[in-house]
C-alpha cells in the first residue's frame, strides 16, 4: 500500500467552482485546534446543504449513510452522508453553491481566529470567504481539486496534523504543481483547507490558472505531484532509503563496472535463426514503400522487428542485463509509489525502443550484401550483423543503467548533504 494518498480531478469553472470552495473551507474535520465532538447534533450549516442536496438528487435518500443520518442525526453522521452524496452525485457540484462555504467552516476544520474558516493560500492576510467563493464561481476556465491523505498513524509521527504545516509543504511544492499543471507560476492560483479526519488527515487543495486558456493535467502530473508530496512529507525517511541504498552501492558498482562488461565481451553472434528473421524482414522491407522507419511500417513489419527484438533479449546476456535494468528501475519508483508493475518485455520497453530502427537498418544491410540467395549466405558463414545488433542492445543497456545510477547517487549525495547542512545549522557550525 501506499504511503500518501493523491487524486485528482477536473471540474468546470462557475458557480460550481465556489460552491467547492465554500465545502473545503467549512466542512467537517476541516481542522479545528479543539475538534469538535462528532456525536452532538448537526449543524444548521449541515442541516441546510442536506435539505439541498435531497432536493438535487432525491436518490441520495437511499444511501447508508442517510439511514444512518436519520437514525442519529448528528455531526459526524451528517457529514459522512454529504461527502458521500457530492463523491457518489458529480452534477451536485453544479446544483450546490455551499458546498465551498461547508469546507470551510465545517466543525473539525482548522480555523482562524480572524477568518471564521480554515481556507488558506499563500497569501500572508486572513482570507475573506467570499472574496474566494466569488473568485472561483466567477472563473470560467478550468479547475482541478487535488486530495493529498495519509493514514492517522504516518500524520501523527510526521507531524503533519496541522494546517500550518501542511501549507508551508503546499508552498514548497508550488513550483512542481505549476510545472506539472503546465501553468505559469505567475497565473497559478489556488486555495486548500486541511481536514483533519480521525483516520486519513487530508488536504484538499483546489488550482486554477489566472489565464484560462492555461492549464493541462496528464496522467504523468499527476504523477510528478505524487512524488513530491511524497518527498516532503516523508523525507526523513527517504533519507533512511538512500542510506540503505548506499550500503548496496558498492555491489550496483560491481555489477556496473564488471559484470556489464563481461556479459557485452561474452557475446556471440551465431543464431541462425534470428540471421534468418532479419533477412525475411530485409527482403520484405526491400519491397515496402515509404519510410523505413519502425514508426513507419506496416503492422505486419512492426510484428517482425518485435519479434526479432524479443528473440534478442532471449539471449541469456542480454537477458541478465535486462533484469538487472528492471531491479534497478523498481528500486527508483518503489520510494515514490506502493506499487511498481511488472516490467514490460523488452521490446516493449520505451527505454529501448530505438533498438527497433537498428533492427531495421541491419535488415535492409544484410540483403544489400549481393544478390545471391541470402538463406545460401547464412551456411557456414560468420553473423557479424547478429552480433552488431546484440552489441548495440547491450551497449544501450549498460548506458541506461549507468546514467539511472549516477541520478540514484546524486540523489543520494544530495539528500546526504542536504542533511549535514541541516545538523551544522542546529548546532550553529560554520558551513563549508
Amino acid at each position: 500500500m501506499p504511503k500518501i494518498i493523491f487524486t485528482s480531478r477536473f471540474i468546470r469553472g462557475g458557480a460550481h467552482g465556489g460552491s467547492l470552495i465554500r465545502y473545503m473551507a467549512t466542512r467537517d474535520g476541516v481542522a479545528l485546534p479543539s475538534i469538535i465532538n462528532g456525536n452532538r447534533p448537526a449543524t444548521q450549516n449541515q442541516q441546510r446543504l442536506i435539505a439541498e442536496v435531497l432536493r438535487t438528487a432525491p436518490d441520495t435518500a437511499e444511501l447508508f449513510e442517510h439511514e444512518d443520518y436519520l437514525r442519529a442525526p448528528t455531526v459526524e453522521n451528517a457529514s459522512a452522508f454529504i461527502t458521500t452524496a457530492f463523491e457518489q452525485r458529480p452534477e451536485l457540484w453544479d446544483g450546490v453553491r455551499n458546498y465551498v462555504e461547508y469546507i470551510a467552516r465545517r466543525p473539525g476544520a482548522e480555523r482562524s481566529s480572524l477568518s471564521g474558516h480554515g481556507l488558506w493560500n499563500d497569501s500572508s492576510e486572513p482570507l475573506v470567504l467570499a472574496h474566494a467563493v466569488d473568485a472561483v464561481a466567477n472563473h470560467r476556465g478550468n479547475l482541478w481539486t487535488h486530495v493529498v491523505s495519509l493514514r492517522r498513524e504516518d500524520a501523527e509521527r510526521t507531524g503533519y496534523t496541522s494546517a500550518e504545516m501542511w501549507r508551508q509543504l503546499v508552498m514548497e511544492k508550488l513550483p512542481t504543481v505549476a510545472a506539472a499543471m503546465h501553468i505559469p507560476m505567475e497565473h497559478l492560483r489556488w486555495y486548500a483547507a486541511f481536514h483533519d479526519k480521525d483516520s486519513n488527515p487530508h488536504i484538499h487543495l483546489l488550482v486554477y490558472s489566472a489565464d484560462p486558456s492555461r492549464g493541462f493535467l496528464s496522467e504523468s502530473g499527476i504523477e510528478q505531484m505524487r512524488a513530491a508530496f511524497a518527498q516532503g512529507i516523508y523525507h526523513e525517511e527517504f533519507m533512511h532509503i538512500y542510506q540503505r541504498k548506499d550500503v548496496a552501492r558498492s555491489q550496483l558498482n560491481r555489477f556496473a563496472d564488471g559484470r556489464l562488461k563481461a556479459l557485452t565481451d561474452a557475446l556471440g553472434g551465431d543464431d541462425r535463426e534470428l540471421a534468418r528473421m532479419l533477412l525475411r524482414l530485409g527482403t520484405e522491407l526491400k519491397k515496402s514503400r515509404g519510410r523505413k522507419q519502425y514508426g513507419y511500417l506496416r503492422p505486419a513489419l512492426k510484428a517482425q522487428v518485435d519479434a526479432i527484438v524479443r528473440r534478442l533479449a532471449a539471449e541469456p546476456h542480454i537477458d541478465e542485463m535486462y533484469r538487472h535494468w528492471c531491479e534497478l528501475n523498481a528500486d527508483i519508483k518503489r520510494i515514490y509509489t506502493g506499487r511498481v508493475d511488472a516490467p514490460p518485455p523488452l521490446e516493449h520497453e520505451p527505454t529501448f525502443k530505438t533498438i527497433k530502427n537498428k533492427v531495421v537498418r541491419q535488415a535492409l544491410a544484410m540483403v544489400a550484401q549481393g544478390p545471391e540467395a541470402p538463406e545460401a549466405a547464412l551456411a557456414g558463414m560468420p553473423l557479424p550483423g547478429v552480433l552488431a545488433l546484440l552489441r548495440h542492445l547491450a551497449g544501450m543497456l549498460e548506458q541506461d543503467y549507468t546514467r539511472q545510477r549516477q541520478r540514484y547517487e546524486q540523489a543520494v549525495d544530495r539528500k546526504l548533504m542536504s542533511r549535514i547542512r541541516r545538523k551544522k545549522e542546529d548546532l550553529g557550525l560554520k558551513l563549508e
